[in-house]
């Protein structure tokens, strides 16, 4: 029963879900079978880890719905498919009380289905100014400024009065922007699918399209205007201008944006700006720094209040490589709380052991070392990688060679560690190991080997290694 269409519904619901719901499900308009409402009453006090509890068997359920009857599998099932279809209408319900001013366009309708045009024009005014600071925020506001322009449309001609009638026009023109809106989401989804997925994709009306966003038209919508600039960055992903151009409009119209269509935004530019720095414009790094921080300061990049452990490393990453030292300390100090919570003790080590590590403070990084905990093999791998580094810079021979060595026993040893993972580490320990016995007749050939390998971890700092060890070097 636990993993029933029912219980996975049920866990899906919040606490004030929970109790919209119990609203609903004992209202005589959406649910007269009162059988129900005592089986969601049954369910309801269980909570989440119950859900997961060994005793949450259909027999179990029914001994308590039903302690005077004997197991009916058939009632139950009955019972669980019909709590399961209210549920359901729930959801839907509540989506539709949530969509904007779906209800009012609705009500709208049927005034004019009815011919009561005095209630038609009162609730139209209404529905008109709720719409208005909403309407070039998404793309279903886009579609109601349509539909009610539509319906404008509609009343006009119920009328019978010959002569021009502007609602057409109108109606026309919100089409085409809730069109232009959708129709650029998908061409940007379906482009940047092509990229990382090559298949048979078909790109429809891509020539028509930026054509009609040439015309200027439309720069006032946030929605077209941005992903009008994205379209044409997937195109000409070479031309860095139309990047810089989307970023301007990203922060210029950030606040009208809901969340979901901010974060794939800022996504998109997250990713092209990792791309540029991956082609070797290493000017994008602080751009691609600064867009992650503008992210999160708005909270597009958060999820439930927590933010993701790979965006929280990648920014430490990128703050350490830019020296900005400053500023990595106050981000970990900021945002450490919020990841989750089984990972914040190591994140927070870690990344200040590498902070300290960074500005040559190796007491302290070693310190805050001590205190990593291990709950993730990376933070483990990455920690040692970290103590090689340190002893190797403060000319700790013997203890930088016996640590590669115990180093490269642990991942030889570790099943549970994939060779994809092991090898950069590996590579890693054995040109350090060179490095560190001084085997450097011939310098050049190691620094080949670096930028040959594949697979290898902290290939600049190794690098950097042997530049500052051979100064002649060019």
């Amino acid at each position: 029963m636990h993993h029933s269409k029912l219980i996975l519904l049920l866990q899906s619901l919040d606490k004030s879900e929970i109790r919209a719901f119990s609203d609903f499900a004992g209202s005589p308009y959406f649910n007269k079978n009162e059988a129900l409402v005592r089986f969601f009453d049954l369910l309801k006090p269980f909570g989440d880890q119950a859900f997961r509890h060994s005793d949450l068997t259909r027999e179990a359920i029914w001994g308590r719905f039903c302690p005077d009857r004997s197991y009916d599998e058939k009632e139950l099932n009955y019972l669980m498919s019909q709590l399961t279809k209210l549920l359901e209408r729930f959801l839907g319900q509540r989506q539709f009380e949530q969509d904007g001013v779906q209800q009012e366009i609705y009500q709208l309708e049927a005034h004019l289905e009815r011919g009561l045009d005095k209630g038609y024009r009162f609730l139209a005014r209404q529905t008109s100014a709720r719409l208005r600071d909403q309407a070039d925020r998404t793309a279903s506001a886009l579609r109601q400024a349509f539909d009610l322009a539509r319906l404008e449309e509609i009343a006009f001609s119920n009328q019978g009065i010959r002569k021009s009638n502007p609602s057409l026009q109108a109606a026309s023109d919100r089409f085409d922007e809730y069109f232009l809106s959708k129709k650029l989401t998908y061409l940007c989804a379906l482009l940047d699918y092509r990229k990382q997925f090559p298949g048979q994709y078909n790109i429809a009306m891509l020539p028509e399209i930026r054509s009609a966003l040439q015309s200027g038209e439309y720069d006032h919508n946030p929605q077209i205007a941005i992903h009008g600039r994205l379209l044409e960055m997937q195109i000409d992903p070479g031309n860095t201008r139309l990047f810089f151009e989307f970023r301007q409009l990203l922060s210029e119209f950030k606040n009208r944006l809901v969340q979901k269509d901010a974060t794939d935004l800022y996504l998109h530019g997250i990713n092209y700006c990792i791309q540029q720095v991956r082609h070797g414009q290493a000017a994008f790094a602080e751009t691609l720094l600064s867009l992650y921080e503008e992210a999160l300061q708005e909270g597009f990049l958060l999820q439930d209040g927590h933010i993701s452990p790979w965006t929280y490393k990648n920014v430490v990453k990128l703050g350490l490589g830019l020296n900005q030292f400053d500023r990595v300390e106050q981000f970990i100090v900021e945002y450490t709380d919020l990841l989750p919570e089984n990972q914040k003790t190591d994140a927070f080590q870690f990344n200040m052991a590498d902070l300290h590590y960074h500005r040559k403070d190796y007491d302290q990084a070693l310190d805050h070392l001590k205190n990593v905990e291990f709950t993730d093999i990376h933070y483990k791998l990455d920690a040692r990688v970290i103590l090689c580094k340190v002893y190797f810079e403060t000319g700790e021979s013997e203890a930088l060679l016996s640590l590669l060595s115990a180093f490269r026993i642990f991942l030889m040893r570790s099943g549970n560690i994939s060779r994809q993972v092991k090898e950069p580490y590996l590579n890693f320990i054995s040109i350090l190991g060179k490095l560190q016995r001084g085997n450097q007749a011939h310098p050049e050939k190691l620094e080949v080997r670096i930028r040959k390998t594949a697979m290898l971890s902290n290939r600049n700092w190794l690098l950097r290694q042997i530049k500052l060890a051979n100064p002649k070097m060019g």
